[in-house]
């Protein structure tokens, strides 16, 4: 089976018109009939575009190789990266999170909400007994998850320097 075959397959599969595939896609419905045909080969960030948006593994769009549509937990995560436009590192970052477990994805949400609450405050804002220890205890417990993974003390450990940078000469 060509290309364009397996295209119209997809049409056929998903219970769609060529014009309704080409508005998904943003292309000309011309363009779709012309692949579908075989008179036009696809670029390859085409295929990449019909793969996330409709869930469709390239391995069988390119080559016929396998099933038609990735995993489930592959086709959300590929909705998400589509639809809130996220590039290949941050759809990585999405899936390495989602790789953790329940207890290391607490102390990436935690460092997350500190760094954020580190990036909006205004320059001139004091930091709250309470938001030094909620950072102190995130990068603690982020320190500790690194040594548990068997980094070196001096790469997981924050320092002097560091926390007199984010609050202050202790005075």
């Amino acid at each position: 089976m060509a290309i364009g075959e397996r295209i119209a397959k997809l049409i056929e599969v998903k219970g769609m018109k060529k014009k309704e595939f080409a508005a998904v896609l943003e292309i000309d419905q011309s363009y779709v009939s012309k692949l579908v045909k075989n008179e036009n080969e696809p670029s390859k960030s085409l295929l990449k575009n019909i793969c996330r948006k409709f869930g469709v593994r390239r391995e069988w769009l390119e080559h016929g190789e396998g099933e038609m549509f990735v995993r489930r937990s592959a086709a959300i995560i590929e909705q998400l990266a589509s639809e809130y436009q996220l590039d290949d590192k941050a759809r990585r970052l999405v899936e390495n999170f989602l790789s953790l477990t329940p207890e290391n994805r607490e102390m990436v949400i935690k460092a997350f909400e500190n760094a954020v609450m580190l990036m909006t405050r205004k320059p001139d804002e004091e930091l709250t007994r309470e938001e030094m220890h909620s950072t102190l205890d995130a990068e603690l417990d982020a320190r500790d998850a690194a040594l548990k993974r068997g980094a070196t003390t001096s790469s997981a450990s924050i320092g002097s320097n560091g926390l007199k940078r984010k609050f202050g000469n202790g005075s």
